[in-house]
């Protein structure tokens, strides 16, 4: 998350490892005291203000690069300003290209195109640089959710944290909170993506069990046109498929008889004009006729009028369809531009499954479903030669085991309900 002293480390860490600049300083210039400067030239940050929104934060900049002179002739004038110049042309690449000087984890984004207006003798000193004006964009994650309440308040504690190797549960919670798969879309997941070219091929869980295949979700990069990547405004990644397969993908390695809860928490869904966006399958090894799981959202424009703008819960040839609520939200871009937390309780045996389909904390459908054994799992839409699309962001993925007879669906749907308060309940 960039914050105010993000920024300042930012600057600092930059004026430290330019090997041309000798000082740094920040805060109002008018309190900028140049005569107490002995080593040039200065780097000096100054944030003028901020705009908070609902999901980015702005922040207004003036940065000045000055150097000082010994002699005030021409040619010293001239070098002075060449000098500092150059130096704030290193500050916009850096700013935008990153990775060379400064950590990626403290890249800052905003306009590319900077102005620079020269400074001579501005601050009653023989001194000359450039000064230039930049708005830095960052992500607001002052939600609902992350309001310190006291911990044990259901649906706005967020004192876990997923980092990889320290987590701590957010209530007690005897089941969803052990041995389970997570991979969460926040700002610190960066590390946790792996691309190909531009395409994002793999994203590394946050926590992991052991029943899945990897320990990642795989994209199926090679033959996506538009491909998958992580959107830093929105904190989560995002699926933009039109038609055919377009997915992330993990496999069950030992199939149970018993019980399996996947979660999801996705915004901004879209149509594209097909006739369902595909949210998540589950399905056998071999795809055929009606065995396997299926969550979509009608298309507003779907031959199946019923259908429209409603999650559904099928089998994997939607010829037995359960229809649930219209989740749109009037957005006039997406069907849903706010999240939408759901999860599915699948229990039973290989040759009928029973499946619940909950959404924002509540039971919403309920249908057995024919499979044979259930072993690929898909975040958005591998049904070849359908006439779906997948196009939406992720936010959160989890996925939970049981390998035992015992129904858990009152703890599950306490786990649903602090799903969708995590990020606050419109993030």
């Amino acid at each position: 998350m960039i914050t105010y002293n993000g920024i300042i480390t930012y600057f600092k860490e930059f004026a430290s490892k330019h090997v041309q600049i000798n000082s740094f300083t920040e805060g109002g210039v008018d309190k900028m005291d140049l005569k107490k400067i002995n080593n040039y030239p200065v780097l000096h940050v100054d944030i003028t203000g901020s705009e908070i929104q609902d999901n980015i934060i702005i922040y207004n900049l003036d940065v000045y690069i000055i150097t000082g002179i010994t002699d005030d002739n021409t040619d010293s004038r001239r070098d002075a300003l060449a000098d500092t110049l150059l130096i704030m042309q290193d500050l916009r690449s850096e700013f935008f290209k990153g990775k060379y000087i400064v950590a990626p984890s403290l890249l800052l984004r905003g306009d590319e195109s900077i102005s620079c207006t020269p400074i001579e003798e501005d601050f009653n000193n023989r001194v000359y640089g450039w000064s230039t004006s930049i708005s830095v964009t960052g992500v607001n994650e002052s939600t609902i959710c992350n309001i310190p309440y006291p911990k044990g308040v259901l649906g706005q504690n967020i004192l876990e944290r997923w980092d990889g190797g320290d987590f701590v549960q957010p209530f007690d919670e005897l089941y969803f909170f052990s041995n389970f798969y997570w991979w969460s879309a926040t700002e610190s997941v960066q590390g946790n993506l792996i691309y190909s070219g531009t395409k994002l091929s793999r994203w590394d869980a946050r926590q992991n069990s052991n029943w899945l295949g990897n320990t990642y979700l795989l994209s199926n990069y090679s033959i996506q046109t538009d491909g998958i990547k992580y959107n830093e405004d929105a904190q989560a990644i995002r699926l933009k498929g039109d038609g055919d397969a377009y997915w992330f993908h993990n496999g069950i390695t030992t199939t149970t008889e018993y019980y399996y809860y996947f979660a999801l928490k996705v915004k901004n869904i879209k149509s594209l004009d097909k006739e369902n966006t595909s949210l998540f399958q589950i399905y056998p090894n071999v795809q055929s006729g009606a065995d396997g799981i299926k969550v979509f959202i009608g298309s507003p424009t779907s031959t199946n009028e019923d259908i429209r703008n409603r999650i559904c819960l099928s089998n994997w040839d939607e010829s037995t369809i359960k229809i649930g609520e219209d989740i749109s939200d009037g957005s006039a871009d997406y069907i849903r531009e706010k999240s939408l937390a759901f999860g599915l309780e699948i229990g039973g045996d290989d040759a009928g499954h029973g499946v619940k389909l909950m959404l924002d904390g509540e039971i919403l459908l309920s249908q057995v479903i024919s499979t044979s054994e259930l072993t690929n799992v898909i975040i958005g839409n591998n049904k070849v030669g359908s006439d779906d699309t997948a196009s939406f962001d992720v936010q959160e993925v989890y996925a939970k085991q049981f390998d035992d007879d015992t129904v858990r669906t009152s703890y599950f749907v306490d786990f649903m309900i602090w799903l969708k308060y995590r990020r606050g309940n419109n993030g």
